[in-house]
C-alpha cells in the first residue's frame, strides 16, 4: 500500500512539470489545468505501470465525485480556499471530466489535442485557460464541444442510468432513461458504453444517448443473459440500475412526483384516482413490493429515506391497468 501511494504521488508532482510549470493557469479559476491533469496522470501511471489498480483507481474517483448531488469544477469563489482546493471537485472531478472527454473523442484526438496544447507556444511556459484547452480539442476533434464544457466544467452532478432490455432472436432492446442530481443540467448528452455478455461470450456497444426514454436495437448473434452499464468505469455517474421484464404503464393517469431525484421524502400528486384503486405501491425495478400505501393517505409526503439508492416506481393498480411513474433515490 505503501509503494502504491508513493506511486500517486510521485506521478502527480512529476505531472506537473508539464500541467503546471511548463503551462502554467492562467486564474485561480482554471486551477484544476494544474490539479486535474496531475490527478489523472497519477492514474495513467497504474493504467500503463500497475494495470491491477487502474478500474479501482477510476472508480473510487467516481463514488468520491458522486458522494454529493451537486458542485461544479469551475469554481464561482476563489476567495474560498478549501472550495479552490476540493479534493472532489478541483482534483478527482477534474481529472475524471478529461478521462470522460477522452472516451467521447477517442484515444487519437484526446491525446493529439493535448501535446498540442502542451507544444502551444501561447501557452507553452505562459499562462493558460480553460477556454485555451478546450480551443485545442476542438480543433483536433473538428467539433464544437461546448455543451460538453457547459454540462461537466461549468454545471454541477452528474447523470444516474436506468436500462430496461429484452431480447427477440438475435435482436437485443433496449431503453435508457436518465435523470440528474443537479437542476443545472437538463440533461446529459454523452455516448455510453453497455456491455451484453453471457457465460461464453461479450459485446460492448456504444449507445449515443441524447434523450431521456430513448430506444435502442442492436443486433447480437448470441443470447444475453446479463447487461452492464460502462464496465469500464468510463461515465461520471452514479446509481445505476438495470432491469428487465418491468412492464411500464400503458396508459397515463397523471402521476406527480416531486422533488424527483430525492433523498429522505417525495410528494404525490394524482390528477385522478380509478374508483377501484384500494392502494398505492412503492415497487423496485423487479417488480417487488416495498411498500403499500392506502389511497386516503397520499396527500401526505411518504418517508423514503430508509430505501437503498437507485430507481423505483409509484404504481396503482386498478383492476386491469397498471400506471407508474419512475422516481430516484439517492
Amino acid at each position: 500500500m505503501f509503494q502504491i501511494s508513493g506511486l500517486i504521488f510521485l506521478a502527480h508532482e512529476l505531472a506537473h512539470h508539464w500541467f503546471g510549470d511548463k503551462v502554467t493557469c492562467g486564474s485561480w479559476v482554471d486551477i484544476w489545468l494544474n490539479e486535474g491533469f496531475a490527478t489523472y496522470l497519477s492514474g495513467l501511471c497504474f493504467e500503463h505501470l500497475e494495470p491491477y489498480y487502474w478500474m479501482p483507481f477510476k472508480q473510487n474517483e467516481i463514488n468520491y465525485i458522486t458522494s454529493q448531488s451537486g458542485g461544479s469544477v469551475f469554481c464561482t469563489d476563489t476567495t474560498n480556499i478549501s472550495r479552490l482546493f476540493s479534493g472532489r471537485l478541483t482534483y478527482a472531478k477534474g481529472a475524471m471530466i478529461l478521462h470522460q472527454l477522452r472516451w467521447v473523442l477517442g484515444d487519437s484526438v484526446f491525446y493529439s489535442a493535448i501535446n498540442n496544447y502542451l507544444s502551444d507556444v501561447t501557452c507553452a511556459y505562459e499562462f493558460a485557460t480553460t477556454a485555451d484547452l478546450k480551443g485545442h480539442f476542438e480543433s483536433v476533434s473538428g467539433q464544437n464541444l461546448t455543451w460538453y464544457f457547459n454540462d461537466w466544467y461549468t454545471g454541477e452532478g452528474f447523470p444516474t442510468y436506468n436500462i430496461s432490455w429484452s431480447q427477440v432472436s438475435n435482436s437485443v432492446y433496449l431503453q435508457v432513461d436518465q435523470v440528474q442530481s443537479h437542476p443545472s443540467v437538463p440533461f446529459f448528452e454523452l455516448p455510453i458504453p453497455v456491455k451484453l455478455k453471457n457465460s461464453t461470450q461479450d459485446t460492448i456497444v456504444r449507445l449515443n444517448h441524447t434523450f431521456s426514454g430513448e430506444t435502442f436495437l442492436v443486433n447480437i448473434p448470441f443470447t444475453v443473459d446479463s447487461v452492464i452499464f460502462d464496465p469500464e468505469w468510463w461515465i461520471i455517474s452514479n446509481y445505476n440500475s438495470i432491469s428487465t421484464g418491468i412492464n411500464e404503464p400503458e396508459v397515463s393517469l397523471g402521476i406527480s412526483i416531486y422533488p424527483n431525484p430525492a433523498n429522505d421524502k417525495i410528494n404525490v400528486r394524482l390528477n385522478e384516482v380509478p374508483v377501484n384503486a384500494s392502494s398505492i405501491s412503492v415497487i423496485n425495478m423487479v417488480g417487488e413490493t416495498i411498500r403499500e400505501i392506502p389511497v386516503a393517505e397520499i396527500k401526505e409526503s411518504i418517508d423514503i429515506s430508509k430505501l437503498a439508492s437507485g430507481f423505483y416506481f409509484i404504481k396503482i393498480t386498478a383492476g386491469d391497468k397498471v400506471y407508474a411513474e419512475k422516481f430516484m433515490k439517492l
